[in-house]
């Protein structure tokens, strides 16, 4: 038993020159598994992306997305609503600033599509469309 631990030792121990590289067998060995481990999470991850955009869309063809933010501007508490709703071939996006008691709408935008409302929000606001419900 000792000699096969001993041989397996030494074969994972073995050095590899790639490109001017040294690596260990082991080291290759935890690489391959990092790539298989992530392309099993990037697929899960897509698969549930996926997912989600379908839920949303069903949704939007009977109902509407909608989220609210609150936060502290100032001392003063405010509050952020903002929806998505399906108008005819357009997504629209409607966010709303309630402090005490003004009310003020911020944005009023029309998107072809759920990515660029979702690249919008990203870009320009605190919310994520994944946050929508």
């Amino acid at each position: 038993m000792d000699d096969i631990i001993t041989y397996l030792g030494h074969w994972l121990g073995e050095v590899y020159v790639s490109r001017g590289h040294r690596t260990t067998l082991a080291l290759q060995l935890v690489a391959v598994g990092v790539m298989i481990t992530g392309a099993i999470t990037a697929r899960d991850y897509a698969g549930r992306r996926k997912q989600l955009k379908e839920y949303q869309t069903t949704k939007l063809a009977i109902d509407s997305l909608s989220m609210t933010l609150v936060s502290d501007d100032r001392g003063t508490p405010t509050q952020y609503s903002a929806t998505v709703t399906k108008e005819d071939h357009d997504y629209r996006l409607s966010i709303v600033k309630t402090s005490g008691t003004t009310q003020k709408t911020t944005t009023n935008e029309y998107f072809r599509s759920l990515d660029e409302v979702e690249n919008y929000l990203r870009e320009n606001t605190p919310f994520l469309l994944s946050d929508f419900k």
